[in-house]
């Protein structure tokens, strides 16, 4: 069977002027009139993407709704689902802990789903950080990567087969509660995402145990 092109494989996603999961949107755009800033930037392959049906597709729009709770938008291009997280509209500088949750989120919900149907996805995730120049508007935010900011996330979800793998630069700014281990995949250094530690519970055990032992 012949694989569809590109361009065919776009017309499948829902239309680009709506929401993912009724998450808010983004643009890419070639020129932007906007300011730069470092992003979160996870990139959702599905390698099998031309095997699968409208409302395959739509059902697996809908695994990204947790991406609404912590600010990030979503651009769809090709084979991808693009989850982008700035400071000018998480408001905030620390984003890749939320990168994290949101990538482990989506990968829980599609292994969750290859349980369930027959019908299997075949994904990959991968996650940088760099620079963007961003354009927030009303609807969406337009955007415009700066060197290989886009285009590295993208490459290393092909390089995913069902893992989360990170960028060096995305583990750099990982704190103590993300846990990574350093692979290489056709020559680039990457890390996987071991484990991840919520401080507040890991708080709220040490004060348990410090009542129960006064």
């Amino acid at each position: 069977m012949n694989e569809r092109s590109p361009i065919e494989v776009k017309k499948q996603w829902s239309n680009e002027g709506l929401s993912v999961g009724g998450v808010r949107q983004a643009e890419h755009a070639v020129s932007v009139n906007g300011q730069k800033e470092d992003a979160a930037i996870i990139a959702f392959k599905i390698k099998n993407m031309h095997e699968l049906t409208k409302d395959q597709l739509n059902n697996i729009e809908l695994l990204f709704n947790d991406v609404q709770g912590r600010k990030g938008v979503v651009y769809k291009t090709g084979d991808y689902l693009i989850v982008i997280l700035t400071p000018s509209i998480t408001k905030s500088f620390k984003n890749s802990k939320d990168a994290v949750k949101i990538a482990k989120s989506i990968e829980q919900k599609l292994i969750d789903y290859n349980k369930k149907f027959a019908k299997k996805l075949h994904f990959g995730i991968g996650m940088n950080y760099g620079n963007l120049v961003v354009e927030p508007t009303r609807d969406r935010l337009r955007f415009a990567s700066v060197g290989n900011s886009l285009s590295l996330a993208k490459h290393i979800a092909d390089l995913s087969q069902g893992e989360i793998l990170i960028s060096k630069e995305a583990n750099a700014k990982m704190d103590a509660e993300v846990k990574t281990e350093k692979i290489a995949k056709e020559g680039i250094d990457l890390y996987a995402i071991k484990k991840m530690t919520e401080r507040g519970n890991y708080d709220n055990f040490i004060q348990g145990f410090l009542h129960r032992n006064k």
